[in-house]
């Protein structure tokens, strides 16, 4: 790699990160953080990490902690999924490198858009199923985007994202959310209403 390479990689992956902590910043600064919630968040956390682990056992890297970071979002809002889905990934499984930004950026978009979505994706199975799909791909996508500056053979990295690793995360996804969506859901709906309180003081705007 050369050393403009080397500097344009280092300030794009600079301006990622700040973004992410300032859009994290702002939304704990506007929330009430009351013990459940903590607790909620880092419970959240622990499911979707354990998730992964069960991903980095397996040969395709295939675990569900995507599908913990859609239901964070569908059923906790959008800035809980968010949230979750960065701090999932800020725990080291594998160690650190430059690729946490891009997986912490994915993962926070996944439980960002399912937010967003949460209407949809709990009316209508088909929009969830879609949606798991095409995010196990966005995620490899944006995960892929970080070995491009220091592979030179970038579109075969593509190619096998693909075909080895995508495809099997995008259906086990669809498999989850459609198996799977409801009893979770449920559990995670009493623990809502059990510990913390109306839906207006978890995700304003459900």
């Amino acid at each position: 790699m050369d050393t403009i390479t080397l500097i344009v990689t280092v300030l794009v992956s600079l301006l990622v990160f700040a973004g992410i902590i300032y859009y994290m910043y702002s939304i704990l600064e506007k929330k009430v953080l009351s013990v459940e919630y903590i607790v909620l968040l880092a419970t959240l956390i622990a499911i979707a990490t354990i998730g992964r682990w069960v991903g980095g056992m397996t040969p395709y890297g295939v675990g569900f902690s995507a599908f913990i970071i859609i239901m964070s979002g569908i059923v906790f809002g959008k800035e809980t999924g968010f949230c979750v889905g960065v701090l999932t990934e800020l725990i080291p499984l594998k160690g650190l490198g430059y690729w946490l930004i891009y997986t912490m950026i994915a993962s926070g978009l996944i439980g960002l858009t399912a937010g967003i979505l949460s209407e949809k994706l709990d009316k209508n199975i088909f929009v969830r199923v879609i949606f798991g799909g095409l995010w196990a791909f966005g995620y490899g996508l944006i995960t892929d985007v970080s070995m491009i500056f220091f592979y030179h053979s970038s579109l075969g990295i593509f190619i096998r994202s693909l075909t080895i690793y995508d495809w099997p995360r995008a259906i086990v996804n669809m498999i989850l959310l459609v198996l799977a969506y409801i009893p979770i859901k449920n559990i995670f709906l009493r623990v809502k209403e059990k510990y913390m309180g109306s839906v207006e003081e978890i995700n304003p705007d459900v």
